[in-house]
């Protein structure tokens, strides 16, 4: 009824009669649209004559086309899991993903099984249902770095699905982060940008060293209810990743070697991890050398403060890691030799950025002369030699 100013009858120059009747059947012939349909790989316009019936003849064209979107584009298409675990897992499929589907001329791109906590970040997250990517070659052959990763997905060389956490295209942090910067931080929610481009006040940015201390799950929270918190047991057996982030003593060696002045720890909000309260950043405050802050808040306010940052130091985690690639501002990342497993990281960094490595000569396969119990490992934090760690020579 509310279309009955419609005028009767359809233009539909280059749509198929399987179109006009699912249509048809979606509207249930309460009225007919006058309706013009652009169909291209690229996407899909709907004009419609009267404004009432602009947003129903778009929804019912929309259904339709999303539903039959496999068969009315050519070239290839990639669909991705990007659900798994949180945050840092969820950018890092979505951006392997993507950055695969450029690689191999991918003409559509999905993102099927739901985005996880990106939901907490990103905005207009409907356009990664079916995102058409223009291609003047849609049957270019597939870049050799591809190759492994594309047969280990799927043997059918025109359509890839999964997470491509371990399956991917091999490639360097830079050309993924143009990759993140031209396709994923658009995507970011307009308060987080803004945020990202702020700073503290009294804190000069170049002065600021911002380190991500990984917590939750590695210290007794439960990753998918992070309030949900047990008691520590100092005899049990600790998370092994817990042997691969940096000791205490290594932030405080790039403190002293490059001359900071302020620090902000990103964590999650059980602060347990035992750097938190480490003496020596107590002691320095005491003295008036640092300022110290804490940063544990919201997702969104917590991935601000990891883009802000000029000087980032990162975890054993996916979570810094992708939050530098999509960063405009880092100016400097410091890391252990070991990144995340199968990170995008590397050491080479960027136009504008680079990465300092350290090596640490203990890890989730080498503590066997600092035991293995939970007391072990925040011993180990609290009091590892900074003469024992060096920097990789690259």
């Amino acid at each position: 009824p509310a279309c009955s100013a419609c005028i009767p009858g359809w233009v539909i120059p280059s749509v198929h009669w399987p179109m006009m009747q699912a249509l048809l059947s979606f509207s249930g012939l309460y009225c007919i649209f006058m309706v013009t349909v652009s169909q291209a790989n690229t996407g899909l316009s709907v004009a419609v004559d009267n404004p009432e019936c602009k947003l129903s003849a778009s929804s019912l064209v929309q259904k339709y086309y999303h539903a039959e979107a496999r068969q009315m584009f050519e070239g290839r298409s990639v669909e991705i899991w990007c659900a798994n675990g949180r945050l840092g897992n969820n950018l890092h499929s979505l951006l392997r993903g993507m950055y695969f589907a450029k690689q191999v001329h991918a003409a559509l791109l999905r993102i099927t099984s739901g985005l996880g906590q990106m939901n907490e970040i990103l905005t207009n997250t409907t356009l990664l249902e079916a995102r058409y990517i223009p291609q003047t070659d849609p049957w270019a052959p597939i870049p050799k770095e591809c190759e492994k990763g594309a047969k280990q997905l799927n043997s059918d060389t025109n359509r890839w699905t999964g997470d491509f956490f371990v399956n991917h295209c091999e490639g360097s942090a830079s050309a993924h982060r143009a990759t993140a910067l031209e396709m994923v931080r658009p995507l970011f929610k307009p308060e987080l940008l803004a945020c990202a481009e702020g700073s503290t006040e009294g804190e000069n940015p170049d002065e600021t060293l911002t380190v991500h201390l990984r917590g939750n799950d590695m210290w007794g929270g439960d990753e998918n209810h992070p309030d949900q918190l047990r008691d520590l047991d100092m005899g049990e057996a600790p998370n092994h990743w817990l042997w691969n982030h940096p000791p205490c003593s290594m932030y405080k060696k790039i403190i002293t070697e490059h001359g900071f002045k302020h620090v902000v720890v990103v964590t999650a909000s059980d602060r347990r991890h035992p750097c938190i309260k480490w003496s020596w950043f107590q002691d320095r405050v005491n003295e008036g050398a640092i300022t110290f802050r804490v940063q544990s808040g919201t997702l969104l306010e917590d991935t601000c403060a990891l883009l802000r940052a000029h000087n980032l130091v990162l975890s054993y985690s996916t979570f810094p890691e992708i939050m530098a690639l999509h960063s405009t501002r880092v100016k400097r990342i410091f890391s252990r030799e070991q990144f995340q497993m199968y990170s995008i990281m590397d050491g080479n960094g960027w136009e504008g950025t680079t990465v300092q490595q350290y090596v640490v000569p203990v890890n989730d396969i080498n503590h066997e002369q600092q035991g293995n119990t939970m007391a072990s490992v925040i011993e180990w934090y609290n009091n590892y030699p900074e003469n024992d760690i060096k920097p990789l020579e690259h």
